[in-house]
């Protein structure tokens, strides 16, 4: 399997809990194949190794507990999120969104790579020409540049997003940067 390959290359042994989370998971994606992919799953499966076994350093936070207890910080009007992992060493978060019918992000390029599920509601790729609706998956290369539109219900979804430095997404306004969303933003919603 490729994706051993690439924990003996960087010496990485994986607790037993996470060996057995690779056995039972297959991943049904169209792009799930090929270096690139497991390397990005490497590297969340190290995030999740560190918090199942409590190796959390300073710079990783994680939330623990009831989720339904954490509060939803809006971020934006019409955009609200729940921290769940922020890994300021890797410039990697992990969160709860949720987004309301009408917000719509404009266009914006994801300087990261980023994963979504969709949990609840739907969204709408204006470039994919795509939507995604409850237990969608999609995964997006750092540089995509796009708009999104949420469906009727909003939107309601898990995003991991990883990058290689603090700047996650940037928004554009003609063409030119008006705005980002960076690793440090989330870091201010964990304790």
């Amino acid at each position: 399997m490729l994706l051993g390959i690439y924990i003996e290359r960087l010496c990485y042994i994986p607790s037993a809990a996470i060996k057995k989370h690779l056995i039972r998971t297959k991943f049904k994606h169209e792009r799930s194949t090929g270096p690139k992919y497991y390397r990005y799953l490497l590297r969340n499966l190290i995030i999740m190794d560190k918090i199942m076994t409590n190796k959390t350093e300073n710079k990783l936070r994680a939330f623990q507990g009831d989720i339904q207890q954490q509060p939803w910080v809006e971020v934006v009007p019409g955009l609200n999120v729940k921290a769940l992992v922020v890994d300021e060493e890797r410039n990697a978060v992990e969160f709860l969104m949720q987004g309301s019918k009408d917000w719509k992000p404009g266009p914006h390029r994801h300087v990261c790579e980023t994963s979504l599920m969709v949990l609840g509601g739907s969204i709408s790729n204006e470039v994919t020409g795509r939507d995604y609706g409850i237990g969608d998956f999609f995964y997006q290369e750092a540089g995509n540049t796009h708009v999104e539109y949420m469906g009727e219900q909003g939107l309601y979804a898990y995003v991991s997003m990883r990058a290689n430095s603090d700047v996650l997404v940037e928004f554009l306004h003609e063409g030119q940067i008006a705005a980002t969303m960076n690793v440090s933003h989330f870091s201010r919603l964990l304790p």
